[in-house]
């Protein structure tokens, strides 16, 4: 078993899982592996009567019938325990796929970020099958080794006892040498594993950015980069290799080198008469039966250390902790209006520099508020704070005055529709891709909200109106149309807080303006916080928050900022009424 507590608590864990068939599994194929004695004693039986009884094959029917019906009970029992060892490996696997995906499910998308999508994908997908070789050849082969010898040396030990002490003496050779010449398998199996994420998160970089690397006539060297991170992966693969091809071969050498100790030491014994052809023969044909166990168990411990190395790496994504909602004591909270307020709000990302210190402002509820700044600023901080998918390092985040971490992170989530800059599309119709955002509206309920919005007119448009067909992140249509779609995603749910990040950003400014009207009338009764770098935003806004260097610096409208604050004045004049010409 592993060193690491944790990842021994994910195999005992998967191992309960299923351990009804694992155990009936392991079971039969330990009396399966046990009808080899006898098998090997009506052999020894046949060929002993038959070259010094001088009998008849006709004589031996008995015998025959016996070893026939013990061929056909191990060959039973052998697919019965492979039957069951097979469901019992597909059970865990799946528990463990359904552990990663609900992990990934819950948080917060910083914890993608963190480990890597493509890493991720590696665990979801590659991960428990390589976990399943710990239950499907490692288990079995521990469990094999500690009773099949032992069953088979009772049977030797009153026939031989020279025989059964050599295999006593010579059996502890193989588990030592696996351990010596396999002790540095998890590292290397943690190194390949290591680069398989390395390699997986750099290519899926790579696909999702093609169409930019192309524009910069940079697709060849991020291939050259790819062949020689593919490169890196090969030999870090050949090294885990290198060591288990040469564990096998000793492991077999010192098997073969000691059932041929065995079978010399019977064959002289035989030739000066102190042992009968029927109780040598019988033991030559237990002793490579006495070694498999062993050999297999040597083969299954790099399944072992390699599922080890995996079992880490998934460990600490299952188990890594989320402040977020962590003390959820309001568990059912509801709310049709939305207040909020930052009391000394801080936050950095990992050890840089703050992204926002010391924050303090109120939000009341009904109201629309504009974050403005310069790039930097830490606007998109704030809305992550707000969104739940990062947690403050000090201060407090009151909604409702109830604290934010206090909210169990699905409640939260009821409470806030999300319009970001660059929405995602998923593939499949438009009306699907807005039922997104409530998957029990009707498609009149759809409909109707569409035609408040104003989009209805150009989604009529295409070819098979709400049933066309989008390909991935909207693929066929246009970024305004695509905008316009994820936003009357945001107002299908009917969330008291609305957060946008420039919802527009991408529409012509008769289009914009048809748009925000129909929103304040949609939005009424609701929060509403937005990112805002167009002046038409700015304007409609009840209050602005002036952010610079991830301080709130001034507050107010509109026209209180632009005569009151000379930094913001200057924001507006270069750079706001610039992007409106």
């Amino acid at each position: 078993m592993a060193k690491n507590p944790e990842v021994q608590n994910l195999f005992k864990k998967g191992k309960s899982f299923a351990s009804k068939d694992l155990n009936l599994s392991i079971f039969l194929n330990y009396i399966s592996s046990v009808l080899v004695i006898s098998q090997a004693w009506f052999l020894s039986c046949i060929t002993n009567k038959i070259l010094f009884d001088n009998q008849h094959l006709s004589q031996l029917y008995p015998y025959l019938a016996y070893l026939f019906f013990t061929f056909l009970l191990r060959f039973g029992l052998s697919h019965l325990a492979s039957f069951f060892g097979v469901r019992a490996v597909a059970k865990i696997k799946q528990n463990f796929r359904d552990k990663i995906f609900a992990k990934i499910a819950k948080s917060r998308p910083n914890f993608i970020l963190s480990h890597g999508t493509g890493a991720l994908i590696n665990n979801l997908t590659d991960g428990p099958e390589v976990i399943g070789k710990y239950y499907s050849e490692f288990l079995p082969s521990k469990a094999l080794v500690s009773y099949l010898p032992i069953s088979i040396l009772l049977f030797v030990v009153p026939i031989d006892w020279v025989s059964a002490l050599i295999m006593l003496l010579t059996a502890p050779l193989i588990p030592i040498f696996m351990v010596i010449i396999g002790k540095n398998t998890e590292k290397l199996s943690q190194k390949q594993w290591q680069e398989l994420a390395r390699m997986s998160n750099h290519f899926l970089d790579v696909v999702q950015g093609l169409m930019t690397l192309k524009l910069f006539n940079a697709s060849k060297r991020e291939a050259k980069k790819i062949s020689e991170i593919s490169e890196d992966y090969r030999r870090k693969t050949m090294d885990v290799l290198k060591v288990a091809f040469l564990s096998s071969v000793v492991l077999e050498f010192f098997s073969t080198i000691s059932i041929a100790i065995i079978a010399v030491s019977i064959g002289f014994r035989l030739m000066w008469g102190e042992m009968n052809f029927l109780s040598g023969f019988f033991i030559l044909l237990l002793v490579p039966e006495f070694y498999q166990p062993l050999r297999k168990m040597g083969a299954a411990h790099h399944a072992k250390m390699e599922a080890t190395a995996v079992a880490e790496k998934i460990s600490l994504i299952v188990n890594q902790t989320d402040n977020v909602g962590k003390e959820c004591v309001a568990k059912n909270f509801v709310a049709k209006s939305i207040a909020i307020r930052f009391e000394n709000v801080s936050f950095a990302y990992g050890d840089l520099c703050s992204a926002v210190k010391n924050i303090n402002f109120t939000i009341k509820s009904n109201s629309k508020v504009a974050l403005v700044g310069p790039s930097g600023a830490g606007k998109s901080t704030i809305m992550a704070l707000l969104l739940g998918f990062i947690s403050k390092n000090e201060g407090k985040i009151l909604i409702n005055d109830q604290e934010i971490a206090q909210i169990e992170i699905s409640q939260l989530r009821k409470l806030i529709s999300w319009i970001p800059q660059s929405p995602t599309l998923f593939y499949g119709s438009i009306i699907d891709n807005i039922r997104f955002g409530d998957q029990n509206a009707s498609d009149q309920d759809v409909i109707n909200l569409c035609q408040k919005l104003g989009i209805d007119d150009f989604i009529q448009k295409l070819p098979n109106g709400y049933e066309t067909i989008v390909g991935e992140k909207g693929y066929g249509l246009s970024g305004g149309q695509i905008q316009r779609i994820a936003i009357a995603r945001a107002f299908l749910r009917d969330a008291p807080l609305i957060l946008m990040d420039e919802p527009t950003a991408s529409l012509d400014r008769q289009s914009e303006e048809i748009l925000y009207q129909a929103i304040n009338k949609i939005a009424q009764g609701k929060t509403i916080i937005t990112i805002a770098h167009r002046l038409n935003t700015i304007e409609n806004a009840d209050e602005i928050l002036f952010v610079k260097n991830g301080s709130i610096i001034d507050q107010g409208t509109h026209q209180y900022l632009k005569t009151k604050n000379k930094d913001y004045e200057k924001l507006v004049s270069l750079e706001l009424i610039a992007k409106n010409p």
